[in-house]
């Protein structure tokens, strides 16, 4: 989603990780002075505040995004942006984040200065691109089970409205179409 149709810069905040991929509904900024801008394969770290820092992501749209301060960006090459946001994740690499948070309940603060001396392993590239395959397949897995989900809700709504037989009808055909484009993939 490059720009929103009034011209405005999609900002994503820290709230915004963990979901960017089925949230379309983020901050608008209409300024564009100031905004740093987001680039494919960025890895995206919340920042800022009680229950949401340590979150990550990495951030894999096309378009012109933006972000605010309390998210930090990890822009390198070192490193497959899905083997480093995997790890960022894992026990080891959240508890480096937590080592190297300050301030006081509500207000704690993880530095960009501070994520540069995080201590990540070196994989060969082969196995570093095997975490980016697979977190993809997990995403696509996540929205087909969203997706079904949904269909299931809908599915009890047209049992109630109408009857079983239809209910079970249109879930067939939900799943099965759902069969046939994750085939495609």
């Amino acid at each position: 989603m490059p720009y929103s149709e009034d011209g405005t810069i999609p900002i994503i905040r820290s709230g915004d990780l963990g979901n960017i991929d089925n949230n379309d509904d983020f901050l608008r900024s209409s300024e564009t002075e100031n905004i740093f801008y987001l680039k494919k394969g960025d890895v995206l770290i919340s920042s800022i505040g009680f229950g949401s820092i340590g979150k990550v992501q990495v951030f894999d749209k096309e378009g012109r995004f933006g972000t605010v301060s309390e998210v930090t960006v990890v822009r390198q090459s070192k490193y497959n942006p899905y083997y480093l946001a995997a790890f960022f994740r894992s026990m080891p690499g959240q508890m480096q984040i937590e080592r190297y948070i300050t301030g006081a309940t509500g207000q704690l603060h993880l530095y960009p200065r501070d994520v540069s001396k995080f201590w990540v392993p070196v994989l060969p590239k082969y196995q570093q691109n095997a975490f980016e395959v697979l977190a993809k397949q997990s995403d696509v897995k996540r929205n087909n089970a969203s997706h079904l989900l949904d269909a299931a809700k809908r599915a009890v709504e047209i049992a109630i409205e109408r009857n079983e037989s239809a209910a079970l009808n249109y879930l067939e055909s939900i799943v099965v179409k759902t069969a046939e484009e994750t085939e495609e993939e």
